[in-house]
């Protein structure tokens, strides 16, 4: 398994940030590589959501859990893929951690990479380990563009 891991400092309070993590449906607006979130099931802070995405001509549709922890922190973990593939492979999780301070809010992502989605996607060079963590960050700049202009 491979654990990337990325950080960012936002300067935007921590409520606005987790108002824009823990919105599936914003999920879309702030990652490039998602079409579309369908809300499948809800129950208090356990969400489930199918996310259609596109990389690289690649078409994935997969069933994710989400476990929120308001306001601090969201876990994620796919449960099934429906077409296609992902990087994680079923199983594989994420943790996003808002941590409070000063200027506003640091945000940490971690996501752990299956070792033999890994192995299948260098073969089909498609993603690079770099790549991965290039991914990861453009993911929270995203959230960070986001958060700073509602919050300014």
């Amino acid at each position: 398994m491979v654990r990337i891991r990325a950080s960012k400092v936002i300067m935007a309070p921590i409520g606005e940030v987790w108002k824009i993590i823990s919105d599936p449906k914003k999920i879309a607006e702030i990652d490039p590589y998602v079409n579309s979130v369908r809300i499948i099931e809800q129950r208090e802070n356990i969400i489930l959501i199918e996310v259609e995405s596109e990389y690289k001509g690649s078409i994935a549709k997969v069933i994710q859990r989400l476990y929120l922890f308001p306001p601090r922190r969201m876990e994620t973990e796919i449960v099934r893929i429906e077409k296609g593939f992902t990087i994680s492979g079923v199983g594989g999780k994420s943790i996003i951690l808002l941590e409070e301070i000063p200027m506003g809010t640091r945000i940490h992502y971690e996501e752990d990479i299956l070792q033999g989605w890994r192995k299948i996607l260098y073969m089909l060079h498609l993603v690079s380990r770099n790549k991965l963590q290039d991914l990861a960050e453009k993911f929270l700049d995203a959230i960070k563009e986001r958060a700073e202009r509602k919050s300014s």
